[in-house]
Parts: structure tokens; sequence; C-alpha cells
């Protein structure tokens, strides 16, 4: 059997034809990786028989947004997928097929059985940013996010990625819809404007909530996928608009 794979995708892209794959090639019949302890299969048999069960949808909405939707008073995050211990998938520590026990968890990555402390560090970690509603306001010591009606409105269409190096050349437009492409956007436009980037990426973050220990944390906003696209949007405004200091 040869597969040949569209390496020019999103990584959630790539994923969900690499699973599809290996279930074709494993076949109904087989497992793969047994659990330490809980002796399940990194994929079921009815994963196996079916490639196509429990893969992550893309992304089909529009690349870039007109303008940031406001935030409700009390508003939560609500995209994610949690298991029934109400813990959203996690890749440092779940196993990478997103498959989960019979108990309706997250099945755990090889080794994390013998880890527990650090599992629920994380999974209490990910509880709390979950919980965070996104701020109504700006807090009193950052710059209130412009409107960005005018600015975006008169942006051209987004061409589709090309295959280029995980970081690419300034000139390359990268389309932005999750949390991977959005790192990505941020490298390449550290190799531009470097100064100008980090501090309007921290002023971002810090207005969305997203900081560990009191910084902007740039890492942690892959476990809130609403705020990725109001805040690339306002982002790549700003960083267009600003000067990168002599």
């Amino acid at each position: 059997m040869k597969i040949t794979i569209d390496t020019a995708q999103s990584p959630q892209a790539l994923l969900n034809e690499f699973t599809q794959a290996i279930r074709v090639a494993l076949g109904p019949r087989f497992y793969v990786e047994e659990g330490e302890q809980s002796n399940e299969p990194a994929f079921t048999a009815t994963e196996l028989a079916d490639p196509n069960v429990n893969l992550v949808p893309l992304n089909s909405a529009a690349v870039v947004q007109t303008a940031p939707p406001a935030a409700s008073a009390g508003a939560t995050q609500g995209a994610a997928e949690t298991d029934s211990a109400g813990n959203i998938w996690d890749m440092r520590i779940h196993s990478g097929g997103k498959s989960k026990i019979a108990n309706g968890t997250w099945k755990l990555a090889k080794g994390m059985s013998d880890k527990k402390d650090y599992v629920e560090q994380i999974n209490a970690q990910n509880r709390a940013l979950m919980a965070t509603p996104l701020p109504t306001t700006a807090p009193s010591n950052v710059v209130a996010l412009p409107s960005l009606a005018p600015v975006v409105a008169a942006l051209p269409d987004l061409p589709t990625l090309p295959p280029v190096a995980q970081v690419a050349a300034p000139d390359v437009e990268i389309v932005v819809t999750d949390y991977p492409t959005f790192a990505q956007f941020v490298a390449q436009q550290m190799m531009v404007k470097p100064t100008v980037t980090k501090n309007q990426c921290d002023i971002g973050l810090t207005h969305y909530g997203i900081v560990t220990n009191g910084a902007p944390d740039l890492a942690a906003l892959q476990h809130r996928p609403d705020v990725v696209m109001p805040l690339y949007t306002w982002l790549k405004a700003v960083i267009d608009l600003t000067a990168e200091p002599a």
C-alpha cells in the first residue's frame, strides 16, 4: 500500500491524514501502543475499522474576521471539547490520537500513568484557564484595543499556505486559523519587527487574560481557541501600522 500525503496543509489536517493512514494500515483487528496500567489501546477497534472516527474537524470559518467580537459579561470559552471529568485534551499528558478510555476520560500518553501528580497539575491549570472569562474591559495599565474594522476590511484575501519551513519567509502570507498557525505568524513577524511584535503581542495576551504568574504567556493561548482570531486580527493591524524603533 502506498499513501501520498500533501504536506502543504495545516498541522491539524496533517495529523488527521496521518491518523487515517495508520488506522488503515493496521486494520480493524490490531491494536497499537498498549497503556501501562489501563490496558486501553491507543486506537479502539471502532477507530481502526473506520479511519474517520474521532478525527478533529477542521475550522471552516472565515480566515479574517471584520472585528473582534465583544465579550458579554460572564462569557466563558466553550469551543474546546472536554472529557467526562471536565478536562480538555492537552498534548503534554494525553495520547496523540485524542481517544478516550472506557470511563470517558482522555487516554494518557505513554509514561503518564506513573506521573499522576504532574497530570493533575496540568489538568488543574487547564481548568483554571477554561474558567477565566474574557475581560469586558482592558486592564488599567494596558492600552485599549482599537477598532479595526476599516483596516481589516481593506485586507486582500489570504492565499493558501505553501510548503515552507517552520518559520515562513517574511514575504509569505500565513493563513491563521488556529493556535499553531498563529504561533507561526508571530515567529514570522519577529524576524521583521521584533520589538513591535513582542510588545504588541504581550499587550494583547494581557488584555485577554492569557497570562501565567502575572506574565503574558503565548503558549497558554493554545487552551483558549476562542481568543486566537480576535487577537490575530488586532495584532496584524497594529504591527502593519507601527514602525519598528531604530
